[in-house]
């Protein structure tokens, strides 16, 4: 989580500096502010306006404790969070792979084409479950999508420790990308955040 905020409060400032009324500026800014605050909901989604005691609360201090027992839908929202912060980090570090790759060996545009597609596994499922979980009106239904993604989760950690096209992928000559580490240690707070 340190390792998130660091990289949104990066991109905040870069944002804020070229831009400051682009609307992604705003969706970093709130995913930010989740990660800080820990309680009711009052982060409904990009653009829509918090309640003015939220927004006091969050502005007088740069971290709130969190609750001893943080709501389902916080751990949801906390596992989301990670997770697509551990894919968007591994793709990044892919793209950069497939670049270093391109700029030594030319020749090899096949197989870092195929790089493009080496976190296509992870594109969908668990993503899916977390918005399931978190959009869900009842708690029936909450459970069983807390399930699946939970059940997903586990699967991805053991494709992550066991796949050989990760250890390659991070033994390359080229490349540090770290993605076995950076995935595996999302995915047990994805576990833990569920479990």
């Amino acid at each position: 989580i340190e390792e998130q905020i660091a990289e949104l409060t990066d991109k905040i400032e870069r944002m804020g500096s070229a831009d400051p009324d682009d609307p992604a500026l705003g969706e970093a800014r709130r995913q930010l502010a989740e990660l800080f605050y820990v309680g009711s909901d009052p982060f409904p989604g990009g653009g829509q306006s918090m309640n003015a005691t939220d927004k006091a609360l969050l502005q007088s201090s740069r971290t709130i404790a969190p609750d001893p027992e943080p709501s389902a839908d916080v751990s949801y929202r906390k596992a989301l969070l990670a997770w697509d912060f551990a894919k968007k980090r591994s793709h990044e570090r892919l793209q950069a792979l497939r670049r270093a790759v391109l700029e030594e060996e030319p020749d090899e545009s096949a197989a870092a084409a195929r790089l493009d597609a080496a976190l296509d596994a992870f594109n969908k499922g668990l993503t899916d479950a977390l918005d399931e979980a978190l959009s869900a009106t009842d708690g029936p239904a909450r459970r069983a999508a807390a399930g699946r993604a939970l059940a997903i989760a586990r699967q991805y950690q053991a494709f992550v420790s066991n796949a050989p096209l990760v250890t390659h992928i991070d033994n390359n000559p080229y490349l540090d990308t770290g993605i076995q580490q950076r995935l595996s240690e999302a995915l047990t707070q994805v576990v833990g955040h569920l479990g």
